[in-house]
């Protein structure tokens, strides 16, 4: 069960009032396909605002502590690596100031050739 299964499932009130608190309405009957494309248009508060009305979210802090300042270090500690910044990619991994260079180059490269092959093919 997803996040947004459980929140759903357990807080549907609270559900729907955080999607209109972000000025969305609900067109579907899946609330929580609702949730998870408020949060992948609205990223990390939508996600919070989530999380404030999680059922569980007493029994989450209690289990894990109150302390939020460890979990804003290990964070820290795995977006850097070795005094490196480190990025995701689209598919979650982890890539290097360099890696991510080197890829969009690529991009680069495989977007110019499309567009030089489409002029030619258009000129003839």
């Amino acid at each position: 069960m997803t996040l947004y299964q459980r929140v759903a499932t357990a807080n549907p009130k609270g559900a729907k009032s955080v999607i209109n608190q972000f000025g969305y309405e609900i067109r579907t009957n899946n609330l929580a396909q609702a949730l998870k494309m408020l949060v992948s248009s609205e990223g990390e508060p939508a996600l919070r605002a989530i999380v404030d009305i999680h059922p569980d979210k007493e029994l989450i802090l209690e289990c894990c502590g109150n302390d939020t300042s460890s979990i804003t270090k290990e964070n820290s500690s795995v977006a850097k690596n070795n005094n490196q910044e480190m990025y995701l990619n689209a598919v979650g991994q982890q890539m290097t100031e360099a890696q991510k260079s080197t890829q969009l180059t690529n991009t680069f490269l495989i977007a110019s050739t499309f567009i030089i092959l489409t002029a030619l093919i258009l000129k003839n």
